[in-house]
């Protein structure tokens, strides 16, 4: 199944492959979405063989796959999976791709009592996903019932996440590190 995504105005012809069960993206239209370049072909040439250079895995393991072109044709298109999109992301400075640090997760095997000590030293902590996604209402249709995925669980009953993101100044990350040091260490 082939389908063209939208960003702003530009399009980013994708391609699902019912084999691997995963979406493919064209480089090449997302290298136009984050550059803004003329040439956004010429640009992902470039920057595949600095990558290459670089020994970069990204540049060696896209694969190709035949994509509709403007003139109605098909003809090979480099493309990436949504895991090497990210990383290719990174790779291109762009306003549109900067990144959200919104959450620092860890994982401590008494998460509770460290949420509770990090309370009282005065660093506000969250538990984002306290139930696996299994045992949520959302998915109650499905029948999985609590045992079916034992990682999944022990995650959930371990994560815990602390502050991070641009009003943490460095004093403030050093405290958290601080408090997280304390409260994790063994009695």
């Amino acid at each position: 199944m082939s389908t063209i995504k939208l960003f702003e105005t530009k399009q980013v012809r994708s391609l699902w492959d019912q084999e691997k069960e995963t979406w493919f993206f064209s480089i090449v239209d997302v290298v136009a979405v984050l550059t803004d370049s003329p040439k956004p072909r010429t640009y992902w040439s470039v920057l595949k063989t600095r990558l290459k250079k670089e020994g970069s895995e990204l540049a060696t393991n896209c694969s190709q796959l035949k994509m509709e072109s403007a003139d109605g044709k098909n003809y090979l298109t480099d493309v990436a999976n949504t895991e090497q999109l990210l990383r290719l992301v990174q790779s291109i400075p762009s306003p549109k791709a900067e990144p959200v640090w919104h959450l620092y997760v860890v994982q401590h095997p008494q998460r509770d009592a460290l949420h509770k000590a990090l309370a009282n030293a005065g660093i506000g902590t969250l538990i984002h996903y306290p139930i696996p996604p299994h045992l949520q209402g959302a998915y109650a249709a499905l029948g999985f019932s609590k045992g079916a995925f034992p990682l999944a669980e022990q995650i959930a009953n371990h994560c815990i996440s602390l502050p991070t993101g641009p009003h943490l100044d460095e004093a403030g990350a050093s405290s958290v590190i601080a408090a997280l040091k304390t409260a994790a260490s063994p009695t």
